[in-house]
């Protein structure tokens, strides 16, 4: 029945085994994907497309800083140093003439956002900057946890749309990785940063969820059943921002 609905089913296999995704029967219009191989090979379509959404993703970061600054500083001076970046950034875009180097610009701003994030974040938690592989503190695990799962709700959108989540326009193709979804989900990650930070902020999430080993932190049992259900609620929230990437990718 959920085929025949077109609904694609995520099974999540446990703290460290990739999740699995049950998929309706593939969209049979073979021609959009051959269009999509062609252009992931058409350097100034996968350019301008990226900067759209390399610049959105930098632009949603910097919007969560000046929120968080706003709300809870009483100290505005960064302000202006956050506006002159956005200014240099939007500089640096138009004069990027290759991925290479808007690569190297979305690598810089992530260094200047999670650098000036870090005061943002409760102490008690110990972020120190992003750390993966595995994380090493609790809203690592949360950002780690949620960028996985936004990824495969890009994948599975991608397929339901009859297009091939492995060729992406800016991730190079890479044995086992979704590139196009890992494209798709760049602007996403700010606004999921700021709802992450929230559930420890209405503690929704608190530190006695997580525990600590050799190899890093992980979430407990009780915490990952409470972020679950609230995850569901913030996909309902992203939704319009999913759509309308889903609108640029096809009018681009």
């Amino acid at each position: 029945k959920l085929g025949e609905l077109d609904i694609a089913v995520l099974v999540l296999q446990g703290l460290q085994q990739k999740p699995t995704m049950l998929l309706p029967s593939f969209r049979k219009d073979a021609l959009r994907r051959q269009v999509q191989y062609f252009l992931s090979k058409e350097s100034k379509f996968c350019l301008s497309l990226m900067k759209n959404i390399i610049g959105a993703k930098i632009n949603a970061q910097l919007n969560n800083l000046e929120q968080l600054i706003n709300q809870h500083w009483r100290d505005k001076s960064l302000l202006q140093k956050i506006s002159s970046y956005r200014d240099q950034i939007h500089i640096s875009l138009k004069g990027i003439m290759n991925l290479e180097a808007l690569l190297g610009l979305e690598g810089s701003a992530a260094t200047f956002y999670f650098r000036n994030l870090i005061p943002f974040i409760p102490a008690s938690l110990s972020f120190k900057g992003r750390n993966k592989r595995p994380p090493k503190d609790p809203f690592n695990v949360v950002l780690s946890l949620g960028y996985t799962l936004l990824h495969q709700e890009w994948v599975r959108e991608i397929y339901l749309m009859g297009l091939d989540p492995y060729i992406g326009f800016f991730h190079q193709p890479a044995f086992g990785r979704e590139s196009l979804a890992s494209d798709l989900l760049e602007p996403l990650r700010p606004h999921y940063d700021l709802w992450a930070l929230s559930l420890f902020k209405e503690r929704i999430l608190r530190n006695e969820d997580f525990s600590y080993k050799e190899e890093g932190c992980f979430m407990g049992k009780a915490g990952r059943s409470r972020f679950y259900e609230a995850y569901e609620e913030f996909l309902k929230s992203i939704r319009p921002l999913i759509r309308a990437q889903k609108h640029l990718l096809f009018t681009e």
